[in-house]
């Protein structure tokens, strides 16, 4: 009688990983495994086949939920991307989506990759692919000099005050346009610290906003 075939079930990257640890805890036979998890022996086979690709997709955390490794529609083009991208998180620049899509082109366009568009949907799924996420950037810390910062209050200030009368010294409130400025949010790493540096300062203001003390 001919065995009953069994329909394809695709499994998430979890299942997959679980299968793969019974079999190496049960030392059990592949059609043990197939039924215990109601697939074909084939896809059992298989599976074992690709266990070192399978558990080092598991270890880099990828979506556990993801049945099916989606490599990208332009490998070169993806791969330099996340080169550049790594790169600039490492110097802590922020990188916006905008930034990002037209940087995609513009490899592309250097690859001779004339058919690559970075739409919407293909920047959503890179996200996915590679677990980045939008963050606010909070605060200065890569930068922050407190120490710097309390010593030019306690022994530079009171030096260049002690010249001017009173009178003569002024505060300064100010309606600036930060040209130069950064975004104050960025892609970046799941799990990574979305942590700010300084901010440029360049800008135009008003200055009849001028207010004596």
């Amino acid at each position: 009688m001919a065995s009953r075939s069994v329909k394809r079930k695709d499994l998430t990257l979890k299942e997959k990983v679980e299968v793969i640890k019974y079999v190496d805890k049960m030392k059990c036979s592949q059609s043990e495994v197939a039924k215990k998890y109601g697939i074909s022996q084939a896809q059992v086979c298989k599976l074992l086949k690709r266990k070192d690709s399978v558990l080092t997709d598991w270890r880099e955390n990828l979506k556990l939920t993801q049945k099916r490794k989606r490599s990208g529609k332009e490998l070169q083009v993806e791969g330099d991307l996340m080169e550049w991208f790594r790169e600039k998180r490492a110097r802590n620049v922020p990188i916006s989506g905008p930034i990002l899509k037209q940087k995609a082109e513009e490899i592309a366009e250097r690859r001779g990759k004339s058919d690559f568009k970075a739409t919407n949907g293909w920047f959503c799924r890179w996200k996915n692919r590679n677990q980045v996420s939008f963050k606010k950037i909070q605060g200065e810390a890569k930068d922050a000099d407190i120490t710097g910062a309390n010593k030019w209050v306690r022994e530079v200030l009171p030096g260049l005050l002690e010249n001017y009368n009173s009178s003569s010294i002024y505060n300064c409130d100010e309606t600036a346009l930060y040209y130069r400025a950064t975004p104050d949010a960025t892609l970046c790493f799941r799990g990574e610290k979305a942590i700010g540096g300084k901010i440029q300062k360049d800008r135009l203001i008003d200055s009849s906003l001028l207010l004596k003390f």
